[in-house]
């Protein structure tokens, strides 16, 4: 349950040093849209393969922060070969994490953040049932991070924002550098920025979830509150393989939930 910083696990490789720039010019990508999130352009997408698209970043803004900009990856690969392909070539799974199970980990469960300058990711916890790895590709990136509190009920992950009925306090501060990496278990609340002081510009980073190792222990100390991130939808089939050895009984597969993949 403990969030781990390595540093520099990411510093040789080959895509580590790319800016947003590099990434709108790089001909691989050409087809690819990313996403503007917050603000008034929340949900719109923009060509990520265009050589003007970061020379005004900073247009959509959103309680007066700049919005990040978001490649999911995983959801755009199947259409786009060579995009697939170079993620691939310029990926490396870290020498400590296992290779079974973690095969084609960049391909499949990766997402690329554009980060300008007096941006980043609001505060909320992931709902699906993996830990998940953020590598900084360029620049450095400020975390702030806390436990899930034990909530009574369900509640949606926006209900973590700041400035809704359900305020969090940061218990733990860490930047990350150029190459470094911070894997964090289900259920933690984070949020990201830059400093400000920080230089401008566009800063990226690669994120990723992984299977495994999974962290069953975690999950069993956890669960009344990790549960409540999005109210587990993601984790149910997961959770009944782990209980039941992957059997499914017919019966089950039309509940909500359990019946699908994932």
């Amino acid at each position: 349950g403990d969030v781990v910083v390595v540093r520099g696990v990411a510093r040789e490789w080959p895509i580590t040093g790319s800016k947003c720039s590099d990434f709108c010019g790089n001909e691989h990508l050409q087809g690819i849209e990313i996403e503007k999130l917050y603000g008034d352009e929340d949900g719109t997408f923009v060509p990520l393969y265009n050589d003007e698209c970061w020379d005004k970043p900073n247009r959509t803004t959103a309680d007066g922060q700049t919005s990040p900009r978001y490649w999911a990856v995983r959801d755009t690969l199947g259409a786009h070969p060579k995009a697939r392909r170079w993620i691939s070539e310029s990926t490396r799974l870290p020498e400590f994490m296992p290779t079974q199970g973690n095969e084609n980990l960049f391909e499949i469960g990766s997402e690329i953040w554009f980060t300008p300058e007096g941006s980043g990711a609001k505060a909320h916890a992931d709902s699906h049932p993996q830990a998940t790895a953020a590598f900084q590709l360029s620049g450095e990136r400020i975390w702030r991070l806390a436990s899930m509190p034990e909530f009574p009920h369900a509640t949606l992950r926006a209900h973590l924002y700041d400035s809704t009925p359900f305020q969090w306090a940061p218990e733990v501060e860490v930047t990350i550098s150029e190459g470094d990496g911070i894997f964090i278990p289900p259920g933690i609340i984070h949020e990201t920025g830059r400093s400000v002081d920080a230089p401008r510009g566009c800063v990226a980073s690669l994120t990723v979830q992984f299977d495994n190792p999974l962290p069953f222990g975690y999950y069993r100390r956890r669960m009344a509150a990790i549960r409540k991130a999005g109210d587990g939808r993601n984790m149910w089939r997961l959770l009944l393989d782990l209980a039941s050895g992957g059997y499914l009984a017919p019966s089950m597969k039309s509940f909500p939930f359990i019946g699908l993949g994932g």
